[in-house]
C-alpha cells in the first residue's frame, strides 16, 4: 500500500507527533508498505528527517496556506501519478483539503482523524461554515478517528457522523531514563537553575489556547512563597507576537526571572525527569501528548479541565485538574504538589503505568496500519 499522511503543519521540532509518524514508517515499511508526510514546508528539525527517511518515509511539501484551489489541485494531480491507497487528513483545514483531493483522484480509502475541539467560549461561537466543514470531513472520510472521548462528543453534536467515528488515543515512545541529579545539572549548566529550585515545567506552543499566560499569572501567585521557584516553559510559535505578548506578561507581573524560556526543543523528554510539577493550563486539548509524556517520564500533573485531558489525566490518581482560566486554582494545584513530595511520587509512578498501559505508540501503531490495510482489503 502507499499510505498518504496529509498533516497541515509546518514541523518545528521533534515532539511526540513527529514521533508517531517515524514509527508509522517504521512499521508500515515492514509490511511492505510505504509511507509519505505532505507538510505545508520541509520540517525544521534534521534529525526527524533522517530518522523518517531511515524508517522509509517520503516528505512532501504542498503549501495551503493562501492558496486552498492550487492545494487542492497539486496533490490531486500528484495522487494521480502516485498510485496511492490511502490518504489520511489530519489537522484542518489541510485535512478537509486533503480528503477533497483523495475523493477528486478516485483514491479508495480516506479516513482523518480530530485532534483538537473547541474550547467552551468557542463553543458559544460555532458558526454555519464550521458545522458544514464537519459534516464535510464526514462525508468525505469513513472513518474518523477521534483523539478522545469528549472531543468525539463535541463534534457528533455538531453534525460528525456517530456511525462513522471512533475514539483513537494516540500514543507516545518510552521516554528515556534520565536521574534527576542529571537532568537538573543540564538545567544548571544551560539555564543557571539552582539544582534544588522547585521545578514547573510546560511544553506547549505560545498560542493563547495552550493557556501559558494563566501559568504565569499563577506563578506570579506562587513566587513571594517560592522566590525559587523557576518555571520551564519549552515552545515557542510561528507569530512572534505571540511570544513577546508572554515575555511582556512575565515583566510585568515581575517573575521574568522565574520564567525560563526554553524554546523550541528536542530534549524534551530528557528535561522532564528535572521537574517536580507539570503543568498544562490549556483552554482546549484533544487529548493533550505533551501530558502523556510528563506521565510517561514519572511527574505528577497539575492541567486544566477541558477537552480530553480528564482522559490524560485521572485526578487525584496521576495528578490534579483545575478549572481553566484560573490562575488561582491553578496555583493552588501546583502548591499542594510542590508541598507534598510522596504524592508527587505516587501519582507519577501511577501515571507512568497508565500511560504504558493505554498509550502505547508501537501497539497504536500496529492498530492502525492493521486497520489501513482492513480498509483497504474491503474496498
Amino acid at each position: 500500500m502507499h499510505i498518504v499522511q496529509a498533516t497541515g503543519l509546518v514541523s518545528l521540532k521533534y515532539g511526540a507527533l513527529e514521533r508517531s509518524f517515524v514509527r508509522l514508517a517504521a512499521e508500515c515499511n515492514e509490511r511492505g508498505h510505504r509511507v509519505t508526510c505532505v507538510w505545508e514546508a520541509t520540517p525544521d528539525n534534521k534529525a526527524f528527517l533522517a530518522d523518517f527517511s531511515d524508517a522509509g518515509g517520503v516528505n512532501l511539501v504542498i503549501p495551503s496556506q493562501g492558496r486552498p484551489v492550487s492545494f487542492v489541485r497539486d496533490l490531486t494531480s500528484w495522487l494521480r501519478a502516485n498510485k496511492t491507497d490511502v490518504v489520511h487528513g489530519h489537522f484542518n483545514p489541510v485535512a478537509l483539503l486533503s480528503l477533497t483531493s483523495a475523493w477528486m483522484a478516485r483514491v479508495p480509502v480516506r479516513l482523518s482523524t480530530v485532534h483538537a475541539g473547541f474550547s467552551p467560549s468557542e463553543m458559544k461561537r460555532i458558526r454555519p461554515h464550521q458545522r458544514v466543514t464537519i459534516l464535510a470531513r464526514s462525508l468525505l472520510s469513513d472513518p474518523v478517528l477521534v483523539v478522545s472521548k469528549s472531543t468525539l462528543d463535541q463534534f457528533v453534536s455538531l453534525g460528525l457522523s456517530k456511525r462513522k467515528s471512533s475514539v483513537f488515543y494516540l500514543g507516545i515512545d518510552p521516554c528515556p531514563h534520565v536521574p534527576s541529579g542529571v537532568a537538573r545539572q543540564r538545567l544548571f549548566d544551560e539555564f543557571d537553575v539552582a539544582k534544588d529550585a522547585p521545578i514547573v515545567m510546560c511544553t506547549a506552543f505560545h498560542d493563547p489556547i495552550k493557556g501559558v499566560d494563566t501559568l504565569i499569572e499563577a506563578i506570579a501567585i506562587l513566587s513571594p512563597e517560592y522566590p525559587e521557584l523557576r518555571l520551564i516553559q519549552a515552545g515557542g510559535s510561528l507569530l512572534a507576537e505571540q511570544t513577546a505578548d508572554l515575555h511582556r506578561l512575565a515583566s510585568t507581573l515581575n517573575v521574568a526571572d522565574n520564567v525560563v524560556w526554553a524554546g523550541q526543543r528536542n530534549d524534551v523528554r530528557e528535561l522532564l525527569s528535572a521537574a517536580d510539577v507539570y503543568c498544562q493550563p490549556s483552554r482546549s486539548e484533544g487529548l493533550g501528548l505533551a501530558i502523556l509524556e510528563a506521565s510517561q517520564a514519572g511527574v505528577a500533573v497539575v492541567a486544566s479541565k477541558v477537552g480530553g485531558i480528564p482522559e490524560a489525566v485521572v485526578d487525584g490518581e496521576t495528578g490534579l485538574l483545575v478549572e481553566s482560566e484560573s490562575p488561582r486554582a491553578l496555583a493552588d494545584g501546583i502548591r499542594t504538589l510542590l508541598g507534598d513530595a510522596p504524592m508527587r511520587k505516587k501519582m507519577g509512578d501511577a501515571g507512568r503505568v497508565r500511560t504504558e498501559r493505554l498509550f502505547d505508540l508501537g501497539r497504536q501503531t500496529e492498530f492502525l496500519v492493521s486497520l489501513y490495510e482492513q480498509l483497504v482489503d474491503g474496498t
